[in-house]
């Protein structure tokens, strides 16, 4: 019998050892309690703490903009504004501890602004891990899970250091993004992103198989449909203001360069005139990427743009429309 319950034959010979084993068993489980007892966990220190509330508010933040979005948009969800946010571990989904307590502050602030005034289906922040952080070019990216009424951003940690939110702004200086104030280098990467969450035009909506959460998305398809001719017309004015600007300046650049004719001040004055009006049209050249990220950044220029575009106002007006709140 010992044999069948694990144990061999000399474990249990008599009564005496039965009781000996057991008080020895006890003895050690109370030493045991009050070990654990005595170890305590180890005290947060003050930044850790703070980072602790950024999360602990990113987190209040998006599930409660995203209960606002389900009351809109969702057939089947469960109301979240009622659950305890703080301590529910199924809603534990925004973790930016890796980075700078001053720029995941920023970006809760941008994402919780931002909240405030639309309806967004982001329900979960997080950083990247190494491997992704490494490979990716992106500053951030939104994954979408269009059937669950979800979407998901995550910020590239190399890429808000110090170093990459000059490199951010020297870009936007030079026209590559959307030109912003120095310091507006973090609002903006988020308020892109953001602008990705609340409308992606070349994405496939899913079918009624695949719409777990009934999601009800007339509004995506009616703002898509308004946008989409804004987008032909953007890209073929900007091609005909480069094409006039080339025009003007081959010529005068040929005369420089070749020394075959004397520059005028006409020339240069036509050049400049051709350059303006030029960039005035264009909104970045990360814009003419495609109509995603035309929306993007479209949404950023009216957002937080020095200067937006007639263009950016134009799809801005569109998501306030269809996704802004009263």
């Amino acid at each position: 019998e010992g044999n069948l319950m694990g144990f061999t034959s000399e474990t249990k010979t008599s009564s005496d050892n039965t009781d000996t084993d057991a008080e020895t068993d006890e003895a050690l489980q109370d030493e045991n309690e009050t070990d654990s007892e005595d170890e305590e966990e180890p005290e947060m220190t003050e930044e850790e703490k703070a980072q602790e509330n950024i999360d602990l508010r990113g987190r209040k933040s998006i599930w409660s903009s995203w209960d606002d979005y389900r009351k809109r948009f969702v057939g089947h969800g469960v109301e979240v504004k009622a659950q305890d946010i703080e301590n529910n571990t199924l809603l534990d989904t925004v973790k930016i501890s890796k980075l700078d307590n001053n720029v995941s502050a920023s970006i809760v602030d941008a994402i919780d602004d931002l909240g405030n005034r639309y309806y967004s289906p982001l329900t979960k922040l997080t950083v990247m891990d190494k491997t992704d952080s490494l490979l990716s070019h992106a500053f951030a990216v939104v994954n979408h899970q269009w059937g669950l009424g979800s979407a998901e951003m995550r910020i590239n940690p190399l890429k808000v250091t110090d170093s990459g939110r000059k490199h951010i702004f020297d870009l936007s200086q030079k026209g590559y993004c959307v030109k912003f104030a120095s310091g507006d280098e973090i609002k903006y990467v988020i308020t892109h992103e953001y602008g990705h969450s609340l409308l992606n035009i070349g994405e496939k909506l899913p079918g009624k198989a695949q719409n777990f959460a009934l999601v009800d998305f007339t509004a995506v398809k009616k703002a898509r449909k308004e946008i989409e001719p804004i987008w032909d017309k953007y890209c073929n004015t900007v091609q005909a203001a480069k094409d006039n600007y080339d025009k003007i300046r081959k010529p005068i650049e040929t005369k420089m360069i070749f020394g075959t004719g004397e520059v005028t001040d006409a020339d240069r004055e036509a050049i400049a005139t051709a350059k303006k009006k030029y960039d005035s049209i264009k909104i970045s050249d990360y814009s003419l990427t495609n109509a995603d990220e035309f929306v993007a950044e479209c949404f950023a220029d009216a957002e937080v743009g020095t200067n937006p575009s007639e263009y950016s106002l134009a799809v801005s007006n569109i998501i306030k429309k269809y996704f802004g709140k009263a």
